[in-house]
């Protein structure tokens, strides 16, 4: 429902996404769903970051499995002494957010980002 609803230039991947190239593998393997782990594909570092400021639910922390949903810009974080190609190989790209979803109201969760999304 999300990738419907974001500007263009703002994508979400999730293995149970039908545009995920991991759906296959989803399907055949987590027929009960999977985890709460996500990205959002911002296009650009200056995208990104203008998402993250915008959140107001989701907190900015490179923390995963919180009872809280939690956001982070993955190459200034837990990539940042990586360096180009180390990141191009694992899909790592300036644009890229990682999000771990928490107990709040999903519907919450669900505007928070489209309210970010659409601001920048």
């Amino acid at each position: 429902i999300l990738n419907e609803q974001f500007p263009e230039g703002v994508s979400v991947n999730h293995p149970s996404l039908p545009s995920s190239p991991d759906n296959a593998r989803y399907k055949s393997d987590f027929a009960q769903g999977c985890g709460p782990l996500l990205s959002i594909n911002c296009e650009t570092k200056e995208k990104a970051f203008a998402f993250l400021n915008h959140l107001k639910l989701v907190i900015q922390t490179a923390n995963i499995g919180d009872n809280r949903s939690l956001a982070l810009h993955m190459t200034s974080t837990i990539y940042a002494d990586f360096d180009e190609e180390a990141r191009k190989f694992l899909g790592v790209h300036e644009g890229l957010i990682r999000v771990s979803i928490g107990l709040e109201d999903p519907k919450a969760i669900a505007e928070d980002f489209l309210q970010a999304a659409n601001a920048i």
